[in-house]
């Protein structure tokens, strides 16, 4: 649903009110609701780390997502202006969050699971000196991690443990500066890692470079960026963590790296490899550095026009047990390996609705044996979920 999509068009502009045509906004959005069996039945009803679909055996409205969006026009000579604006509610946008603006909306008080974010919030300006090069202003999504979290643009309803460590959003200027036809690059100045606003005079900074074949069977992105991950010391009032969630939040500086390649085997047959790097300092644990990694790998199989299949395999470490746990119960989180492989479809409901029903095992292996599990309440070191999930666009 990114802005991109409606920045390049071949149709041929016949005057200003051609141009103004271009420009009218788009309004749209996508409700996802789904139900997630955990047959271990936790008594804190929780999945562990599992992220977004976290909640077990029980209802979800996940995301409640509207959109508005008037992207800049290119046209060369002229200085295009745009804008986007985006919200999310239900039980995933704690995941959107950023420190200093979307964690105040809504207090833990009034709902302990259902939140509201705006994870987009930017000003488009179209360079006319730049054929396709623009520059937003704002708030705007990361370029850290191969899935968008967005219900209506991944395949599967649960996401990679991968999503523990990696950032959402930056409120600051991203420069889009496609090279050529076949790359794209991009550069951000910003306030931090899922920071809004805050006391630190610390900035962040990111970048990326994607390249795709003349063919568009391939594709490779790497991505870095660096930043301050909050403002807060470490206190129970000024809670959160990377994605949004009521753990502690120091004030640490944070390094990414990222990458992931796409590659279309035939035409039913998609792969996708997938990695993603973290470096924190850490002064909960009086560490210098904590670390984190991981890699994905997906294959997807169209068995028709209406049902697709998938199936994903991840490795993630966690050296010293700060980024993999469950963010909104205090689950535990133990230094070592985690490993979860999904198998799942897609299933379109005519045009606006798709079901997304899966099958997930998560297993892990502890540093020291003595810590606890990160499931089933601290007593088991793996998990089954049975997952399903509605998206209805609109």
């Amino acid at each position: 649903m990114s802005s991109s999509v409606y920045q390049n068009s071949e149709e041929p502009n016949h005057g200003i009110a051609a141009r103004e045509e271009k420009l009218d906004p788009t309004i749209g959005g996508w409700i996802s609701q789904g139900f997630t069996w955990n047959p271990a039945s936790p008594r804190d009803r929780y999945n562990g780390p599992v992220s977004f679909n976290d909640r077990a055996n029980e209802y979800q409205l996940n995301q409640l997502y509207l959109f508005i969006d008037r992207p800049a026009y290119f046209d060369a000579g002229h200085f295009g202006l745009g804008f986007r604006a985006d919200m999310v509610f239900g039980t995933d946008a704690f995941q959107f969050q950023s420190y200093g603006f979307d964690d105040q909306i809504v207090s833990g008080n009034f709902s302990t699971f259902y939140k509201l974010a705006f994870p987009q919030l930017y000003l488009e300006a179209a360079l006319p000196f730049a054929p396709d090069a623009s520059v937003k202003f704002g708030k705007w999504y990361s370029p850290l991690g191969y899935e968008s979290g967005l219900a209506a643009e991944d395949f599967f309803y649960s996401y990679p443990l991968a999503f523990n460590i990696t950032p959402f959003t930056h409120t600051g200027i991203l420069l889009d500066f496609p090279l050529n036809d076949q790359i794209t690059t991009e550069i951000g100045l910003h306030r931090g890692m899922d920071v809004w606003e805050g006391d630190s005079s610390f900035w962040g900074y990111s970048c990326g470079i994607t390249w795709t074949s003349q063919d568009e069977r391939t594709s490779i992105a790497f991505v870095m960026g660096s930043g301050p991950v909050s403002d807060s010391e470490d206190t129970p009032e000024n809670a959160g963590d990377v994605g949004g969630s009521s753990a502690p939040k120091p004030r640490n500086q944070l390094l990414g790296i990222g990458g992931w390649l796409e590659y279309q085997w035939t035409e039913r047959l998609r792969y996708a490899f997938n990695f993603d790097v973290l470096q924190m300092e850490d002064r909960r644990n009086d560490q210098p550095f904590t670390e984190a990694y991981a890699f994905t790998q997906s294959v997807f199989y169209d068995w028709s026009d209406r049902v697709t299949a998938g199936a994903r395999f991840e490795l993630a470490r966690d050296d010293d047990g700060g980024f993999i746990y469950g963010f909104r119960a205090d689950n535990p989180a133990a230094a070592g390996t985690y490993t979860n492989l999904t198998l799942g479809l897609n299933v379109r409901c005519g045009r606006r609705a798709i079901l997304r029903p899966e099958v997930r095992w998560d297993w892990q292996n502890r540093d020291d044996s003595s810590a606890l599990p990160a499931f089933r309440d601290g007593r088991s070191n793996h998990q089954f979920l049975f997952a399903t999930d509605l998206v209805v666009v609109f």
